[in-house]
């Protein structure tokens, strides 16, 4: 009884302190949770504030953005995040509201939509998202393509983002570099056209250098070979040969006359030139040389349409284009049609010629190349000139060509001209007439010429010339003697007829000083390369004329005559740089 009453207070006290532990530890569990719930909330709230920010930032970015997850059971992946540039740039209109039919789909499933609903590649290149999860490294690639503005370019980036050693996410980022890409290609261009400048400069210099040699050379064949015409009895047997001699200089002559239209563009003396006529002629040649197989189409309008040209470079240009649709043909059966039509209105007014052919056609690399020198695709047949003379006549012309071709379709050819108002200037025969030298000058007693060249040849073969012409010439081989002829020569001297191009002095040097010495005496130059400075140069010091070698006899006599009727012995100037015949 006694124990019974002192065990009871005991337990009830072990009871109450079991109670009391009981709820410590419930107090310091609520407490732990409560700090635990606190924590995670702090921690919600942090990430959400992340995730926020983080979205801010890719919404603030222009390049659109997708976040895909990787299965790391079978590789597919799944588009769990985009930005805002993504979803404006796959729907325009609708924008975040159709983003949301886009998320947590796999990629097979988005790419689908996008297909349907969207303009956007952001889902192209599949392979390069497999290839960033492999190789753990970015993977950026371009993308190009053309819309109703122009080719665009991508540049898009693969980004895989990695657990350890895994790769359980890919951020894909497209960036439009089409702006830098446009001025690379641009920059590539002014590149390749310096260095194309550059060529055809060095090029230009070379033909000049070429060209002044050459004509030399023609000038004393062809003045010899007058002279002997000149001698010969009517009928006699080596008439014929000569005559096959002058074709063939003045063959030669047309080629050195391309050498420096290319070299040294210069637009010659121009005159209203009717463009219907050139073609009617051209085309009239071409068909008497060309195959039977060729039918040559015409389309001319009833009244003529002029440009203002020099004569003997718009034969050139037409002839150059129709030869080479000729030859795009070649011995197959096709159809050439050249056409003349007005174009543009008031001020802007042009003409517009046009060479079409249905032979081979080219290649677009073909098409970049055509107007250079020396290149053809006719090994046997072309030179490489053709073209590159009429692309810079028609430019020194200030109008434009243009070509449009297909590889087995055909070419067509497009010059454009400023038109001219005035009606077409008479042109020339062209015809060289070999009696001219039988026929003398105006006072063949009293016409007195200084001739000057450094080159022998040519001095005796135009001083033959000159004499067959019933002029009296004394010679000078260099400047400083034709300078002690004016100073010591007692007897009047009417003309000076000298070369331009002569070593310690110049021929507009030499006439100068010539002028000073003699101030009535005329000059007539002749030069093989003559450029737009030293012609305007021969205008301001008021020469009498500028003759290209080698010289025609015919325009030669005409000049001196008219020198010879001036009768103040200050003859306006006369410009003849592109003469016909030889």
């Amino acid at each position: 009884m006694d124990r019974t009453a002192l065990l009871s207070p005991l337990i009830l006290g072990l009871v109450v302190l079991l109670i009391a532990i009981t709820c410590f530890v419930l107090y310091l569990r609520v407490r732990l949770l409560e700090r635990i719930r606190k924590d995670l909330q702090t921690a919600q709230t942090r990430h959400l504030e992340a995730e926020h920010r983080l979205s801010l930032i890719l919404d603030a970015a222009s390049d659109p953005m997708l976040l895909l997850r990787v299965n790391p059971h079978d590789g597919r992946f799944r588009l769990i995040a985009a930005n805002r540039a993504f979803a404006l740039e796959a729907f325009p209109e609708e924008g975040l509201a159709e983003l949301g039919d886009l998320l947590d789909r796999d990629i097979d499933d988005v790419a689908a939509i996008l297909q349907t609903k969207s303009v956007s590649r952001m889902m192209r290149g599949r392979e390069n998202l497999d290839a960033a999860v492999r190789s753990g490294h970015t993977v950026t690639w371009d993308d190009q393509w053309e819309d109703g503005s122009g080719r665009l370019m991508h540049e898009r980036s693969d980004i895989p983002i990695l657990e350890g050693d895994l790769c359980t996410h890919v951020l894909r980022v497209a960036h439009d570099v089409t702006d830098r890409w446009r001025h690379q290609q641009e920059m590539l261009a002014l590149e390749a056209n310096s260095y194309h400048s550059q060529k055809m400069e060095a090029i230009g210099n070379l033909a000049g250098g070429v060209a002044h040699d050459f004509n030399n050379i023609l000038g004393a064949v062809v003045g010899k070979t007058n002279v002997a015409i000149s001698r010969m009895p009517a009928g006699h047997y080596a008439k014929e040969p000569m005559d096959d001699i002058l074709a063939a200089c003045r063959r030669a002559k047309s080629l050195v006359r391309q050498l420096l239209d290319f070299g040294r563009p210069d637009p010659g003396k121009r005159s209203s030139v009717d463009l219907t006529g050139v073609v009617r002629d051209v085309v009239r040649l071409m068909r008497s040389t060309a195959s039977a197989r060729i039918r040559f189409v015409v389309e001319l309008p009833e009244r003529g349409l002029t440009v203002d040209a020099d004569p003997s470079r718009m034969q050139q240009v037409v002839l150059n284009l129709v030869a080479n649709a000729v030859q795009a043909i070649g011995p197959q059966t096709g159809t050439v049609r050249v056409s003349v039509v007005s174009g543009g209105e008031g001020e802007e007014r042009t003409v517009v010629l046009s060479v079409v052919d249905d032979g081979c056609g080219m290649s677009n690399e073909v098409q970049q190349r055509i107007f250079e020198p020396f290149f053809t695709t006719k090994q046997d047949q072309g030179s490489g000139w053709g073209l590159a003379v009429t692309h810079a006549a028609v430019r020194e012309l200030g109008g434009s060509i243009q070509v449009q071709s297909e590889e087995g379709k055909g070419t067509r050819f497009q010059v454009e001209l400023p038109a001219s108002e005035a009606g077409p200037s008479p042109t020339e025969s062209g015809i060289f007439d070999r009696s001219i030298l039988m026929l003398g000058v105006r006072d063949p007693g009293i016409v007195r010429l200084l001739l000057v060249d450094d080159e022998i040849l040519i001095l005796s073969a135009y001083a033959e010339l000159l004499e067959a012409l019933g002029c009296q010439v004394v010679r000078a081989s260099s400047p400083l003697k034709a300078l002690e002829v004016l100073e010591n020569r007692d007897e009047a001297i009417d003309i000076l007829v000298s070369d331009l191009s002569m070593p310690h002095m110049s021929g507009l040097e030499l006439a100068r000083c010539a002028k000073d010495l003699r101030p009535s005496i005329a000059t007539i130059l002749l030069s093989g390369n003559l450029g737009r400075e030293e012609r305007e140069e021969a205008e301001r010091m008021g020469i009498g004329a500028c003759l290209s070698k080698p010289v025609d006899v015919g325009e030669l006599r005409r000049i001196i005559d008219q020198l010879l009727g001036r009768a103040n012995g200050a003859p306006e100037a006369i410009e003849q740089l592109a003469l016909p015949g030889l």
